[in-house]
């Protein structure tokens, strides 16, 4: 379409609605230029659907076509600075029914997050990453005794010989999409991190680093994972400076079962839902957060006995949360 066209369209739009609601045009354009990005967005997305990156809708084109019916980006924002931080922000409402309340809809929040850190080989946490104060709700550390302590940690790594005085600088990475019914508060669906100890992803094996929750599930199948994983059992999840990248996948499966009962969308297999959050654009594919989630995660069910298995897992009524990391946020 001719640009000249849409530039017609939009004025005589804009023009029709300043007659009949009386608003100034700047304000009428303001709303169209987020309405258009949202729109955009949206169309963005349900072509990711139609691509089918992961075969979710292999010979199930009906399930298709009625999330592409119900699903609205409602929310939508990136952010990229010069000195390497990255993040996406995005909701996406999965309408129930066509006369449903708001109060019925779902919301999926998905949010991304990539900066660069200076970091001691060892430690869970980077020289200049305050952030998880906020997420540890244990943590009673007041602003003064946090600076008196990145002091001793900066101290004693220039104590170290002369080849630890430069400070590694690594990536830490965060996806994670949150769920929630109507006004309800958010709870965490799931949650990817990556520990990289360099800036770069790396071209080594990437190591998922697994505590005892995860420990029994991977017995049988020995430390090789598949895909370009290797497994390491630790309660410490650490940036290290070995030159590979470490990650965590964290799965609740209440809130999967939640999102398959309220949804409605009938998936060929429970894992399915999973990777329809991941079909979704909202991370950046230079770290492959799906394929840190298929290794560890999805390639747990490689056949109809472990999708059983798996299903049997989730529902049980006494399990907590599904975790494939040492710990969880």
């Amino acid at each position: 379409m001719q640009q000249a066209s849409v530039r017609n369209a939009i004025s005589s739009l804009v023009g029709e609605l300043e007659k009949e609601s009386g608003c100034h045009a700047t304000d009428i354009l303001r709303s169209l230029q987020l309405e258009a990005q949202l729109l955009f967005q949206q169309n963005v997305a349900k072509d990711c659907l139609d691509a089918d990156t992961f075969g979710i809708f292999v010979e199930n084109d009906k399930l298709r076509d009625d999330i592409k019916k119900r699903m609205r980006v409602t929310s939508y924002d990136r952010l990229a600075t010069r000195d390497g931080r990255s993040s996406i922000s995005a909701v996406v409402v999965i309408e129930n029914g066509e006369n449903s309340s708001p109060e019925n809809n779902l919301e999926l929040t998905f949010s991304y997050d990539r900066h660069h850190i200076k970091y001691i080989s060892g430690q869970e946490f980077g020289l200049e990453d305050d952030n998880h104060l906020s997420t540890n709700s244990n943590s009673r550390v007041s602003t003064k005794e946090l600076r008196s302590s990145k002091k001793k940690r900066k101290l004693s790594a220039l104590e170290n010989d002369f080849s630890q005085m430069v400070t590694p600088v690594g990536t830490h990475v965060v996806y994670r999409v949150d769920l929630k019914r109507g006004h309800e508060k958010n709870e965490q669906f799931l949650k990817v991190e990556v520990k990289a100890s360099s800036r770069d992803p790396s071209i080594d094996e990437h190591v998922g680093v697994i505590g005892e929750d995860f420990e029994q599930l991977i017995d049988d199948r020995g430390d090789d994972m598949g895909g370009n994983s290797t497994t390491e059992e630790s309660s410490n999840f650490a940036f290290i400076d070995d030159g590979k990248d470490r990650f965590q996948a964290v799965l609740d499966p209440e809130i999967l079962v939640k999102f398959l009962e309220l949804s409605k969308l009938e998936f060929n297999d429970v894992t399915d839902a999973v990777r329809f959050l991941l079909a979704l654009p909202y991370y950046e594919h230079e770290w492959d957060i799906a394929g840190y989630v298929h290794d560890i995660l999805l390639n747990c069910c490689d056949d109809e006995e472990d999708d059983l298995a798996f299903v049997e897992v989730l529902c049980d009524g006494e399990a907590e949360e599904f975790s494939f990391g040492a710990a969880s946020a």
